[in-house]
């Protein structure tokens, strides 16, 4: 985000302006994918069965054609809160999914490993739980408002170039005018 806040600039051409949105959506894309492929690995580290010739293979296959697939997935969607938004709700809804999964594969369901003295168990699963209902906290509440302002902002955007008309362009004023000529 930041390299494009730096290139996000009038003195680049609408073609360079185009570009610089296309690389920082691959970016995004690239590393925020990376969330829901780390709880996909997760599942399937239990899925996979452990007899399996080849199992580590088979679970790094789906992490990485995973990752690969949500990040393809992310350059379809242009809006850069919607990228964030769907990775996080994508991210969550798998995390929520891991001690299902779990419980279902191994029978370590979360109140079973608590009693049972499985710490270590119940840890990774709880840790799942908060980031899942975290995750979708932030992409119900936060994501979704912003994405209404961000609205907002690009309809008062759209007025004043109505307004102004195109061939006028505003002259930009000092911040601390009056202060700066003297009485």
């Amino acid at each position: 985000m930041i390299w494009r806040t730096a290139r996000d600039k009038p003195k680049y051409t609408l073609k360079q302006r185009r570009f610089h949105h296309r690389v920082t959506k691959f970016y995004l894309a690239f590393t925020l994918s990376l969330f829901p492929a780390l709880a996909l690995i997760f599942i399937a580290n239990k899925v996979v069965p452990l007899e399996l010739v080849g199992r580590v293979s088979y679970v790094n296959g789906i992490f990485f054609s995973g990752w690969l697939v949500l990040t393809v997935l992310g350059m379809f969607w242009n809006n850069y809160r919607k990228l964030n938004r769907n990775y996080v709700l994508i991210g969550s809804i798998l995390g929520l999914t891991i001690p299902i999964v779990y419980g279902i594969v191994t029978g370590d369901w979360i109140w079973n490993s608590i009693l049972a003295g499985q710490y270590y168990v119940f840890g990774v699963d709880l840790t799942w739980l908060i980031i899942g209902f975290t995750g979708l906290l932030i992409s119900r509440y936060y994501l979704v408002e912003k994405e209404n302002e961000n609205n907002m902002a690009e309809v008062e955007e759209e007025i004043n170039t109505a307004i102004t008309p195109k061939n006028q362009k505003e002259e930009p004023q000092p911040v601390l005018q009056h202060f700066s000529k003297p009485n």
